[in-house]
């Protein structure tokens, strides 16, 4: 979309009719892990669509295996997830009930070492974990407050015609949890991360290095904070979940891995972002 000119997106048919069935849902307990897949799928093809995906290979392999790592440790119900970078400078990440992960490239910009990197994916593998979007979801039991999450996890906002077209799609369930389940994704992500060897302490440092970047320079990348606020409480809280694991287990896990470095090196090649005319002022 260039030169100003907007255009109604049609929203994919899996996508509203996942959203029709979990508004009328009010007990995500009856809710399989099949069925929350199917249903979590549609949205993601939603969002795959509607935002620019990084196609690099390597720099997409390296979060998905370290993702895959994670999650080794800490699902075992079976769920099969998958995990993707947005081709965007915005810092932020969201998770899709079903295991659909979004990392935005953003994010891997920021991150100084694998485990602030491993952080952020362990707290949204948490998220699906807890199920936290699927009660989100329950709650829009209205018909007419149809999922409309991807122009806020995007981090801009609709203009002209689309605005038409978010009258009938609604509010985004996802564009914030409620403090306890952000919390909650917070002390399942220190275990998963003390349970994959991978240090436990990068998730707050990350949370503290996006803070003193918001306090420099507040600005509208830092799209984090709209979907995941931080606040040094938080970050407290983090660390008080961190000095409660076993000392050695936190010791002698990794605070950084070569491939990491690798990463970055490739990432920093690469083209920059594409330009969205549309971001919010």
């Amino acid at each position: 979309m260039t030169g100003g000119r907007h255009r109604v997106r049609r929203l994919h048919p899996g996508f509203l009719a996942a959203s029709f069935a979990l508004a009328a849902c009010t007990d995500t307990s009856s809710i399989g892990i099949e069925e929350e897949r199917e249903m979590g799928l549609a949205v993601a093809e939603q969002a795959a669509r509607e935002m620019p995906l990084l196609q690099d290979e390597p720099v997409v392999r390296f979060v998905r295996e370290l993702g895959a790592h994670i999650v080794e440790r800490a699902d075992t119900t079976g769920r099969a997830y998958e995990f993707r970078v947005i081709d965007s400078e915005m810092a932020n990440a969201f998770a899709i009930p079903g295991g659909f992960i979004f990392v935005n490239r953003g994010i891997l910009e920021r991150a100084e070492s694998a485990s602030e990197l491993a952080g952020v994916l362990a707290h949204e593998i948490g998220h699906v974990v807890e199920r936290h979007g699927l009660e989100q979801m329950a709650k829009a039991q209205n018909t007419n407050t149809i999922v409309s999450l991807v122009y806020v996890l995007l981090g801009r906002a609709p203009g002209g015609a689309e605005q038409v077209a978010l009258q009938v799609a609604g509010s985004a369930w996802m564009a914030k949890h409620s403090r306890e389940a952000e919390r909650e994704a917070d002390r399942v992500a220190v275990v998963y991360l003390a349970r994959a060897g991978l240090d436990p302490r990068g998730m707050p440092q990350f949370f503290q290095r996006l803070l003193n970047e918001d306090r420099a320079s507040p600005n509208e990348l830092l799209a984090w904070f709209s979907t995941h606020p931080v606040t040094e409480d938080r970050i407290t809280d983090t660390e008080a979940m961190i000095a409660q694991l076993p000392s050695d287990a936190v010791e002698r896990a990794a605070a950084d891995l070569p491939q990491f470095t690798q990463m970055r090196r490739r990432l920093a090649s690469l083209p920059a972002p594409p330009a969205d005319p549309r971001t919010l002022p």
